[in-house]
Formats: structure tokens, sequence, C-alpha cells
């Protein structure tokens, strides 16, 4: 099995790209004779302002051999003679991003020793592309793994870079990528790349549920699916269309919170604390006291007594789910 620098667990942690852990899942697969590097970070200082730039993935066999790796993930544009993805900002060219890294690896491990790299290799992969008629002068049609080998790159990058004999040159290499690489997770990344793809996700899964026709509407789902998020979605729509919304949770802490978040103009509560507020409304008082540690059987109380008042509408299922935290 190959080294991974980072770690696999590190990476999981620190990166919110799922192609990317996809990938460094698969070159998990290479032999023992070859160390992946992720995410390496260079920098080249010009006159004009200092460029930054990232290479995904860069393998380094025993003798100090180097395969550049470029991932483009998702739908690429084929011109005839490059591979072009589409950003906020417009197109870029794969295959010039890809030449750009590799000078840039070239430049900056001489600066650093005063001396070349033996031997730069280079592979496009875009796992989710499948190439149909690119013809391009700058990159061997060999040197790109789509979708249709990309299950075959650990057994390519293998036969491009080979295991290599052991050489002290590998140490001068190892050691430059890994001062070219931020060793330690970010976490913050890591939290804020998913809670762009959560709101995303349930920002579409919010509007789909808008756009059901219903008077009554039950969505269960496991811990963290978002069902919270639909309720806020549906409270904060109630509020702004000028009604008095109700929102129900089970535990205090969650409640505290949502209150100081929520706009105000409708009401959020525990269900014991709604059901309290009711049975208090109705001159039935409950001696919490008396109860002492018996919290289950207070609960019941509780609910028999809200079972006493027909409440048009309102229907208690016996199962009915208590957080009694």
């Amino acid at each position: 099995m190959a080294r991974i620098v980072p770690s696999v667990a590190d990476v999981q942690l620190a990166s919110p790209h799922r192609g990317e852990r996809e990938t460094l899942s698969s070159l998990k697969r290479l032999g023992p004779a070859f160390t992946v590097y992720h995410g390496v970070h260079w920098t080249r200082t010009r006159a004009t302002g200092t460029a930054f730039g990232e290479i995904d993935f860069v393998v380094v066999n025993r003798a100090g051999d180097v395969l550049v790796i470029e991932q483009k993930n998702g739908p690429l544009i084929e011109t005839g003679n490059d591979l072009r993805k589409r950003y906020a900002e417009g197109e870029k060219s794969a295959i010039g991003q890809l030449h750009r890294n590799i000078d840039r690896v070239r430049d900056g491990f001489r600066a650093h020793n005063r001396r070349s790299l033996k031997r730069v290799e280079l592979l496009l992969h875009c796992p989710d592309h499948r190439v149909v008629r690119l013809n391009a002068a700058g990159l061997d049609r060999e040197r790109i793994v789509d979708a249709r080998r990309r299950h075959e790159l650990p057994a390519i990058i293998e036969g491009i870079l080979g295991a290599g004999e052991e050489d002290p040159f590998a140490a001068m290499v190892h050691d430059f990528f890994r001062h070219s690489f931020e060793v330690v997770p970010d976490v913050n990344a890591h939290v804020e790349g998913q809670q762009r793809s959560f709101m995303r996700l349930n920002g579409s899964l919010l509007e789909t549920i808008h756009n059901i026709e219903t008077e009554r509407l039950c969505v269960r789902g496991a811990a963290g699916c978002g069902k919270t998020g639909i309720a806020i979605g549906f409270y904060t729509r109630a509020v702004s269309e000028g009604r008095r919304p109700l929102l129900v949770c089970f535990n205090r802490p969650l409640r505290d919170t949502l209150h100081s978040r929520l706009p105000p103009g409708g009401l959020v509560q525990t269900a014991l604390g709604l059901f309290n507020g009711f049975l208090e409304s109705q001159g039935r008082q409950f001696n919490y006291a008396a109860a002492g540690d018996d919290k289950t059987g207070l609960w019941q109380r509780q609910r028999d007594l809200l079972l006493e008042h027909n409440i048009p509408g309102i229907r208690l299922a016996g199962d009915f789910p208590i957080d009694t935290g």
C-alpha cells in the first residue's frame, strides 16, 4: 500500500471535496514503493506580485521520480485540441494548467536545491468526463485518464513511473514536497465546506417541499438530514407572510438556540413546555417537586391530563416521543 501524505484520515477531515477523497482511496492501492502527496501548494514571486497555485496530487517513487496529476471533476468542454473547465469566472484550460504546475514544480525544486529533478511525468485525471475527440498537441492521449479508465488509475501510474531503484536523491524530493504541503488539516475549511454543501442541498430540498400542495406534511429522516432546516424554512416563510407560526422541538437547548436566531413573530417551544402551558391555561398545574426522579411517570401523567381535554384537530399517539432530558 502506498504512503499518503498527509494520512487519509487527515485528508477526510480537511478536504470537503468528495472527488479528491475518492481518488486518494484509489491511490492507496499503489505499491509500497510510492508516496502520494495531496494538495501541494506553490508560489512564484515576480516584479508584478506573487502567483499562487495548487497541484492536486504528486506521486514519488523510490528513485525520486515525480508524477504530477491534475484532477478535474465534473463535465469538461472539448475544443478539439484542449480540455476546458468552466468556472464562475470563465473557462480555463486543464491541459494548460497541468503544464504550468509542472513548470512551477521544476522551478521551485531548482530554486530550493540548486539542482533539477531527474524525471517529471504528467497525468490528467477527469473521472467524470469521457473524452470523445480530443487531439491535443500539448498532451498525449495516453496521459489522460477519463471516466472509462478511472478504475485503472493505480495501474496506469505504476506503468508510467515504475517503482524505481532506491536513490538518496529521493530524500531531497520528499523533503521538498513536505515543505510545500499544508500537513496540518484545516478544520475550519472542512467545516465551512460542509456548511456550504449542507446549505446547497438543504436549499434544494426545501424548494422541492415548498412546491408540494398539501394541508399536512410529515417529514421523517435520520439525524442531520435537514429536518430542522426544513422547519426553519417554513417558520421563516410564515413570519414573512404575516402569520404566527408555532415551531415545536423536543429539548430546551435546541429551543433556546432557535428562539435566539429565528425572526420574531412566531412561537418556538418544546413539546413539554407547550403541554404545560396549555394545562396551566386550563387551571391544571403540576407538582413537579413531588415527582422526584420518576421523570417517565411524570411525563405520562402530564400526557394523560392533556388527553382529558378534547382539543379539535389534535391527536396524541400512544408512542408520542418525549425527551426527558
